[in-house]
């Protein structure tokens, strides 16, 4: 009996991470410039700024829609998310990108040009940082959708019974 409740659980699970994975996709996905855009020398402030400033947006991990491999990085967030609004129907689209690669990084807000800066270091330093950030954000997020789809199911109360007549 538990067998069954555990592979429906863990069914119901990654169905709704999959679905959820999938939508953000759609919602979030960039479309690489299909042209070299002509990018601004190296400055060490900017990368430094930039540096920070996407090690911040990781803690809003949930929020983001975030794509790395080892040639690139994509960070992109829709900004609305944030805005405090009794009308939804009429905000407009807000979203900005961060695109990370190895000739250096491009930023743009909604449907403006990318900003382009050269710096052929900042993917490789970048990297370890965002990777054990983004891991130690996965872990809270997973504990908290495993929470709530207990919650959901009425799963949790049936753990908490059988945690509690096990002492």
């Amino acid at each position: 009996m538990k067998k069954n409740k555990l592979k429906k659980l863990a069914r119901l699970l990654y169905l709704e991470s999959d679905k959820y994975r999938r939508e953000r996709e759609e919602k979030y996905s960039i479309k690489e410039p299909s042209h070299q855009p002509l990018m601004n020398d190296y400055d060490e402030e900017v990368s430094n700024k930039v540096f920070n400033f996407v090690l911040n947006l990781i803690k809003i991990q949930s929020k983001l829609s975030l794509d790395f491999n080892q040639d690139y990085i994509n960070i992109r967030c829709d900004l609305n998310q944030f805005k405090k609004s009794n009308s939804n129907y009429l905000i407009k689209e807000e979203y900005f990108d961060i695109l990370i690669d190895k000739q250096g990084f491009r930023v743009k807000r909604n449907y403006d040009n990318y900003i382009s800066f050269r710096d052929e270091n900042f993917l490789e330093t970048l990297k370890p940082h965002l990777y054990e950030k983004y891991k130690q954000t996965s872990k809270e997020l997973i504990k908290e959708l495993v929470d709530e789809v207990m919650i959901i199911t009425n799963l949790s109360r049936e753990n908490n019974l059988d945690e509690l007549l096990k002492y």
